[in-house]
């Protein structure tokens, strides 16, 4: 047998594809449905729209725990399918008690903040989202590198749910309309994923007991730190501008930060697909993890290097062509926005695929915390001096912060794996 044969037989790379087919149509799906939706709606609605799932999504964080990664890890290197199991159903009930605390948070941030009713009402069909998500468990299929049945499946459901959208959604209040189209998908996927697991792959739930649900939390703890706060702090910017600016602006931001997330998308496949591989090989001693991954950075970055050139130049241009001329005096937003989403790709090659990898996940967090606290104070002050600019500023300081950090942990006091 060839070695391309072998290459493309093997497993480690099949997930890998699968991966990619799912990103590229996660990437491609935006790109069709937010030009349509960001002009039909309009600035202000888009806006009320994405201050929901703004306010949504950190609940949605909050259930994610950063299990998507370290239940990869864990069921990577698990020895057997008891083992398995424990960990699917402590990171199930886990992830149970977390949609119960949010679902109690959401009630409470709704009266606290005085929440406008069709808001708040966005945001309860938003919870959708929260319960397909609690029991999806992607890192299973992850960790078992069997993406291709999860892949297939949320292609189909979010095609039938942007067909839906163009054929339903064509005025500009039909806000509630668009958000139940958004967030449906997510909950059916999560249901075909539970029963995928107990009829296919013979995963049975088992209540593990509280003491194990605890234990898994706390394990948790410091990836949810830095993977999961990391997208609190990244939707920092638009609750800032909830409470600085206008609607309009609120929209306008939200939907230009679309494009670098994009970016983030695409590069997210090879990021899922090579963790579980280097966190096994690491534990074996088998890789020299920082000469590897200074290697990809080194291919990496000239292309990172075009792409925020390019956008500079012509950011107006892109702007007006994705969004509409609504949009368009907005367009400056992109460049720091750019900057942050390539550092931020840096960022997960040296923090995630280096310190996560070797068992520094403490560490990790520490470093983020800490760039966090000080792109969060810049966004505050930026936010007030300079609207969607300073608050897209902010995020290009912070996340260029913890590039130095964690350059200068890694590249100075080396890494040894634990």
């Amino acid at each position: 047998m060839s070695k391309y044969r072998i290459f493309f037989k093997n497993k480690g790379v099949i997930n890998g594809v699968w991966l990619y087919v799912l990103q590229f149509f996660n990437t491609v799906i935006p790109l069709i449905t937010i030009p349509y939706i960001t002009r039909i709606l309009t600035p202000y609605n888009y806006g009320e729209f994405s201050s929901a799932l703004n306010l949504t999504s950190y609940f949605l964080v909050i259930v994610e725990y950063g299990f998507n990664w370290s239940g990869a890890r864990k069921i990577a290197i698990a020895k057997n399918k008891e083992d398995i199991t424990k960990i699917y159903s402590s990171i199930f009930f886990a992830r149970l008690f977390l949609m119960f605390i949010s679902f109690i948070l959401l009630f409470l941030l709704s009266l606290i903040l005085k929440i406008p009713t069709r808001q708040y009402y966005c945001m309860l069909i938003l919870f959708l989202m929260i319960i397909g998500t609690s029991i999806q468990q992607i890192g299973l299929f992850q960790g078992l590198q069997r993406m291709k049945f999860i892949s297939i499946v949320t292609v189909t459901i979010r095609t039938i749910a942007t067909i839906m959208t163009f054929i339903f959604i064509n005025k500009s209040d039909q806000v509630i309309g668009y958000t139940f189209l958004y967030s449906i998908s997510f909950l059916i996927l999560g249901i075909i994923c539970m029963i995928y697991t107990h009829s296919f792959l013979r995963i049975k739930i088992k209540f593990p007991g509280l003491k194990v649900i605890f234990i898994e939390l706390k394990d948790g703890w410091y990836l949810f730190l830095s993977s999961g706060m990391g997208k609190v702090f990244a939707g920092i910017g638009v609750t800032a501008l909830q409470f600085f600016s206008t609607k309009q602006e609120v929209g306008a931001y939200s939907a230009i930060q679309k494009i670098p997330q994009m970016m983030i998308i695409a590069y997210t496949p090879f990021s899922q697909a090579i963790f579980p591989i280097m966190s096994k090989k690491i534990a074996e001693n088998d890789i020299n993890i920082t000469k590897m991954v200074g290697k990809v950075i080194g291919i990496l970055m000239p292309i990172l290097l075009i792409m925020i050139i390019s956008m500079a130049i012509f950011s107006n241009s892109i702007v007006t062509l994705a969004f509409g001329k609504a949009y368009s005096d907005y367009s400056i937003l992109l460049i720091p926005l750019i900057i942050w989403a390539s550092l931020s790709i840096i960022n997960n090659l040296l923090g995630t695929q280096i310190l996560v990898a070797s068992g520094k996940t403490q560490i990790y967090s520490k470093l983020f915390v800490t760039s966090m606290i000080v792109m969060i104070a810049c966004t505050l002050v930026l936010c007030k001096l300079y609207g969607g600019f300073g608050v897209a500023l902010a995020s290009m300081l912070g996340e260029g912060l913890l590039t130095f950090l964690l350059y200068l942990y890694i590249y100075k006091k080396g890494i040894k794996n634990d």
